[in-house]
C-alpha cells in the first residue's frame, strides 16, 4: 500500500456522494459508480476525517475508542486510508 507518515494529512474528497444509515456510512464513488459500505471502525474514521486529520491523529482516537495495540491501530488506519485513497473516496492534503 502507499506510503504514508503519521504527519500525512488526510481528507475526503469533495466529489463523492456519502450517506450515514444507522451506523454504517455508504459511499458512492463517480467514477465508477461503486457504492462502498463501511464498517463500524471504517465508519468511525470516516467521521474523525470530518475536517483533514494527520494519520497519527486518526491513530490517537482509534487508541482511545478501541482497545488495540498503537502498533495493530497504525497498521490498520494506513491500510484502510490507502484503500480509501485508491478508490478516490479520500486524498492526501498538501
Amino acid at each position: 500500500h502507499l506510503s504514508l507518515s503519521p504527519d500525512t494529512v488526510i481528507k475526503r474528497s469533495e466529489n463523492i456522494a456519502w450517506q450515514k444509515f444507522e451506523d454504517k456510512v455508504f459511499i458512492i464513488t463517480p467514477d465508477d459508480s461503486m457504492l462502498h459500505m463501511l464498517n463500524e471502525t471504517g465508519t468511525r474514521i470516516w467521521e474523525i476525517i470530518e475536517k483533514p486529520k494527520k494519520i497519527s491523529e486518526i491513530v490517537e482516537e482509534i487508541l482511545k475508542e478501541y482497545d488495540v495495540t498503537k502498533e495493530k491501530a497504525e497498521q490498520s488506519v494506513k491500510r484502510f486510508i490507502s484503500e480509501l485513497i485508491k478508490k478516490g473516496i479520500c486524498e492526501i492534503s498538501a
